[in-house]
């Protein structure tokens, strides 16, 4: 998606671009499939409004085809399941928030493919008892000792 497009240009043109070919994309049909009147989407859609809650915006993004996160960060809202890990994890996500701050996306990318080559190291074993051991990996990876 191109940066200066705004959020409801791009949710217009694209549901005009499924119209072509399929009538569950007029602005009355789409509207009642994403649950909003079709004048709070028109008026969506010409940029005279906001666009609409969270969860709103994700249900347009999966109609039309379009990635959730990217729109939800063009509509300048967060994913409720990213409220709920923040919240559950504040304190621990606080540090590494300040760490990244002012990075570039290219570091923070580096970064975040480093985190996820570490947590699959270290992921639990769980046994059929229900208890968890780490074990080592394939590529001969020991995880850290708990201390």
């Amino acid at each position: 998606m191109e940066q200066d497009r705004q959020f409801g240009t791009i949710i217009r043109e694209r549901r005009e671009e499924l119209r072509r070919n399929n009538p569950d994309f007029s602005l009355r049909k789409f509207a009642a499939a994403v649950g909003l009147s079709p004048t709070f989407l028109s008026k969506i859609e010409n940029n005279d409004f906001a666009p609409p809650k969270a969860e709103k915006v994700i249900a347009i993004a999966e109609r039309l085809g379009l990635d959730p996160t990217v729109l939800l960060a063009k509509a300048q809202k967060l994913d409720p399941e990213l409220r709920r890990i923040v919240t559950e994890h504040q304190h621990e996500l606080v540090t590494f928030l300040r760490t990244v701050d002012g990075k570039s996306s290219a570091v923070i990318q580096q970064m975040t493919e480093a985190a996820v080559k570490h947590v699959h190291v270290m992921l639990p074993m769980e046994h059929d008892d229900g208890t968890n051991s780490t074990e080592e990996k394939e590529d001969g990876v020991h995880p850290p000792a708990d201390n």
